[in-house]
């Protein structure tokens, strides 16, 4: 009970210490707007062209909107957080707390994103909502539920890959090559860059043996209603079995993990 209570403490001490850097918000902000308008208007030059109508437009841009600010931006990056404790030699500290390595991380990573959410992914699309009037929001409520369901499970799944990844940092020292590694497989294998709709049929069989589509592409349709119910049980069941599985991964390397820690110094 005391390490729950511990855990939110630490996501809440997280989300208010984002709030001194005021700049950031602003620039953040910016930068969501921008990238919004971007995605739209390329979207709109290309079914200007009269492109294949694997989807419609409406679905395009939302996809688009929403994978970009709300899936994208609540993404938990704790194996970054990981490797910059290895390299500062600070993992020393945060291992004798009374919580686990992953657990503290996660939780600052969780206060970072909430708040985030309230001040920049919110408000992005409700603003993309008001300028576009292609935005569109699930048809039902069953549809937002499997979403969120979705959404949870595949937020997970990234979390576990960049925290395998975070845990390489106690053989190899740093891990500068996380976010350039994970940003580059969920751009071109988690359907991040263009949906599976409109991709050949060949690279779509390949993202079927990859998490990265259970992270993105997944809980998309589910948002947009594409899937039938059969279909819907089949992808879930998905999600859980690549959970299932990263989470022994991650138990098996974090057991390897500890076996390589150094103490330097006097």
């Amino acid at each position: 009970m005391n390490s729950i209570v511990l855990w939110f403490d630490l996501a809440r001490r997280s989300f208010r210490s984002q709030s001194v850097y005021r700049i950031n918000v602003l620039v953040n902000l910016i930068y969501s707007f921008m990238s919004v308008l971007i995605n739209v208007s390329v979207w709109n030059a290309l079914y200007a062209q009269n492109v294949d109508p694997a989807a419609t437009l409406s679905e395009a841009i939302t996809y688009s909107v929403i994978s970009s600010t709300f899936l994208v931006g609540m993404q938990l990056w704790p194996g970054v957080r990981i490797g910059d404790a290895v390299y500062s030699g600070e993992v020393g500290q945060q291992m004798v707390r009374p919580m686990n390595l992953l657990a503290q991380h996660a939780a600052m990573e969780l206060g970072e994103k909430m708040f985030n959410f309230f001040t920049c992914i919110l408000p992005c699309i409700v603003a993309a909502k008001i300028v576009y009037n292609a935005l569109l929001f699930p048809a039902t409520l069953a549809d937002v539920l499997f979403f969120l369901l979705s959404a949870l499970l595949g937020n997970m799944i990234f979390l576990l890959l960049n925290t395998i990844l975070g845990y390489t940092a106690f053989w190899l020292g740093n891990v500068w090559y996380i976010q350039w590694f994970l940003t580059a497989a969920m751009y071109v294998f988690g359907g991040e860059m263009v949906p599976f709709w409109f991709l050949p049929d060949k690279l779509n069989i390949i993202t079927w043996f990859m998490p990265f589509r259970c992270v993105l592409f997944i809980p998309m349709e589910m948002y947009l209603g594409r899937l039938s119910m059969n279909q819907i049980i089949f992808n879930l069941c998905l999600q859980v079995l690549w959970l299932l599985g990263l989470l022994l991964l991650e138990r098996f390397v974090w057991y390897r993990a500890q076996k390589k820690i150094v103490v330097q110094g006097g």
